[in-house]
């Protein structure tokens, strides 16, 4: 059985909403005839809070606080909203993406920026990597562009990092160019038995 909001809320409570934001209180007198009350954010079915009070005028500064909590943190939800829609792909097409994934080992994938599609969508594809032995099931490997091995691939980028897969994310490699060529360090894989 799920309990609703108004299981919780004991009869001839009086409900104040925060003009400001969706949080509501209900005051009301606990058994003992002590001033109470409880507050709920945005649809939560259980309060955030339920406490009694010496006094009205504590209650009344205990709901305040709870509404400026409430205002407050859906303020800074907002910002981080409207700066996280303002953050480009941070892409351009030639870029090289890696992408070091694995358990008891590394795994290290290429991919290479084919296309860029609005703010934050880029076409990637699975580029082949060089690949040198240097010891005990131990390795270094740089990405070879334009060497495509994969399908293309529609993913969403932000501040060059790219979500490949549930377990895998890529992120920017290459530091810099040279006379056109993407140009990073040597990443370093292990195997497993």
């Amino acid at each position: 059985m799920k309990l609703t909001r108004e299981f919780y809320i004991p009869t001839g409570a009086v409900k104040v909403s925060d003009k400001n934001s969706d949080a509501v209180a209900y005051l009301f007198d606990n058994t003992k005839g002590k001033p109470a009350a409880m507050m709920f954010y945005g649809k939560q079915a259980k309060p955030v809070w339920h406490f009694w009070y010496d006094n009205a005028t504590r209650r009344e500064g205990a709901i305040k606080a709870g509404f400026e909590k409430r205002q407050a943190a859906t303020e800074r939800k907002a910002a981080l909203r409207a700066e996280d829609k303002a953050k480009t792909s941070g892409l351009v097409v030639g870029d090289i993406l890696v992408s070091s994934w694995g358990y008891d080992q590394t795994n290290i994938d290429y991919y290479e920026v084919t296309a860029i599609h609005g703010k934050n969508a880029v076409t990637i594809c699975q580029i082949a990597a060089h690949s040198k032995d240097t010891g005990n099931m131990t390795g270094e490997c740089v990405p070879q562009s334009g060497a495509f091995i994969g399908k293309p691939m529609r993913k969403v980028a932000k501040d060059g990092r790219v979500r490949i897969t549930s377990f895998a994310s890529a992120r920017k490699w290459n530091t810099h160019t040279v006379a056109g060529v993407p140009v990073g360090p040597k990443d370093r894989w292990t195997a497993y038995a």
